[in-house]
């Protein structure tokens, strides 16, 4: 399997930039996510028959992204800081419309049955992400947007990188979820982070004992339990010891699942047909790290798992984790 070959990279701004001196405040939930990386989600596509010219068709993506951009002035603009008086720094966001990364490459030799057959995700999946190794804070130099599309030799993959936000929905052992439905004063049009940590243990004992569908029943009990006064008791608790989020107080008996199966990721059809695939980059990745998507069948759920050796091995040798999954 060969690597991927970058054929072009541009910055792609607002067709109609009308956003001078906007800007979006940081919230304590968007602060958190400072030292951590990306958002890497990514679709595999059919090649558009239509489109005889390569090039023609490349040149049509970016002016929809430009289009867009219109209405998401956020995504096109950089990270900004204000030092005050008192050695404070704060950050926000100034829709400045420097643009996003847009990246045209192509993996010669690499095909479909490169990407859906294997159990294991390829090493060369992640070199179809941009903006790899990057920090969220970083985006005072960086685009916060970066979109790759790689060309395979029937197929063609858009896989858009977003630093720092937009809707961020984690749970697990460790409980990270969403707060936009119970903060009724938050505006429709917010766009930054709405989250909350909770944690939840049990002995090992415990989680051999309890069946599946126990333990799911204990992570939707703690979901139920969340009030709006709770949410904002925890953003004022925040401000006054703050601390932000980084890949180091990642343990090894935590698991995290991200993302949410909710979001119909394979009913995005730009025309070319429904996506083959879904895939993750390789930011934020951590041993016990789950990645969910809702499936290509109705009800199903796609489970990416960022799993060691010995890890797999006991969860094979579960029968009924093996019962109840489809590898």
């Amino acid at each position: 399997m060969e690597g991927v070959r970058c054929i072009s990279s541009a910055m792609v701004q607002a067709a109609t930039h009308k956003a001078e001196n906007q800007r979006v405040e940081f919230t304590p939930w968007d602060f958190r996510y400072l030292l951590v990386g990306p958002i890497q989600k990514g679709l595999l596509f059919p090649k558009p028959e239509k489109e005889a010219d390569e090039n023609t068709f490349i040149h049509h993506l970016k002016t929809s992204l430009s289009n867009t951009l219109d209405y998401f002035t956020p995504l096109a603009g950089r990270l900004a800081t204000i030092v005050h008086d008192d050695g404070t720094i704060s950050f926000f966001i100034d829709c400045n419309s420097a643009g996003a990364l847009f990246i045209h490459a192509e993996a010669d030799g690499v095909t479909i049955s490169d990407m859906v057959e294997p159990v294991y995700v390829p090493p060369v999946v992640h070199s179809f992400f941009p903006l790899n190794g990057t920090k969220n804070h970083q985006g005072i130099f960086k685009p916060l947007l970066g979109v790759q599309v790689t060309v395979l030799m029937v197929f063609l993959l858009v896989l858009p990188s977003i630093i720092l936000w937009l809707m961020v929905h984690r749970f697990g052992i460790s409980l990270i979820h969403g707060a936009r439905p119970r903060l009724h004063k938050l505006p429709e049009q917010y766009f930054g982070n709405a989250i909350r940590t909770r944690s939840i243990t049990m002995k090992a004992k415990e989680l051999q004992e309890l069946r599946l569908g126990n333990i799911a029943m204990e992570l939707n009990r703690m979901i139920a339990t969340q009030t709006e006064e709770e949410f904002i008791k925890n953003l004022e608790s925040w401000i006054t010891s703050p601390k932000l989020v980084t890949m180091a107080e990642v343990t090894s008996n935590v698991m995290k699942a991200t993302s949410l199966p909710r979001f119909n990721m394979y009913g995005n059809d730009f025309g070319w047909g429904r996506p083959v695939v879904v895939r993750s980059g390789s930011a934020n990745k951590f041993e016990g790290k789950l990645t969910l998507f809702c499936g290509v069948e109705e009800g199903s759920i796609d489970i990416e798992a960022c799993l060691s050796p010995e890890t797999l091995d006991a969860m094979a040798s579960d029968q009924e984790f093996m019962d109840t999954v489809t590898i």
